[in-house]
């Protein structure tokens, strides 16, 4: 079974289990509340969806992924163009350089998101936005 059909098989176990909202208005409701730990947006989300994410999660200490200056990541401006990381890096080296990013391992070694699961913890995850380093 191939990573990608793991890392589906696990959210459709989270969602299942109640731990894993899916749709606008279910993850509004809980960036509102402050209970949002990770907000994912679909690759060809709008750009008023973007906005509101953006908003949401800032104003209640969700993470987010921000440029090296802090601003937040665009198309425009060709912020990780997600062909150019997947020429550079494998899925393996991806995950474990975010992984590394967001304080849940101590290096940035390539490691499966399935690896990643076994030990993941939300404490790890810092509350405040994350920086992409320029040389990323």
């Amino acid at each position: 079974m191939a990573n990608n059909e793991k890392a589906l098989r696990l959210l459709g176990l989270a969602l299942h289990a109640r731990r894993l909202e899916a749709g606008e208005e279910p993850v509004v409701i809980l960036c509102r509340s402050g209970k949002a730990r990770l907000v994912l947006l679909a690759s060809d989300a709008g750009e008023h969806t973007l906005r509101r994410a953006e908003n949401l999660c800032r104003g209640k200490n969700t993470p987010l992924l921000v440029a090296p200056d802090g601003r937040k990541l665009s198309k425009r401006e060709g912020d990780l163009n997600m062909e150019a990381l997947r020429q550079k890096y494998t899925p393996e080296q991806l995950t474990g350089k975010l992984a590394k990013l967001a304080g849940l391992r101590p290096t940035d070694a390539p490691v499966t998101a399935i690896e990643l699961a076994a030990d993941f913890s939300w404490d790890k995850v810092p509350r405040a936005d994350i920086p992409i380093p320029e040389d990323f």
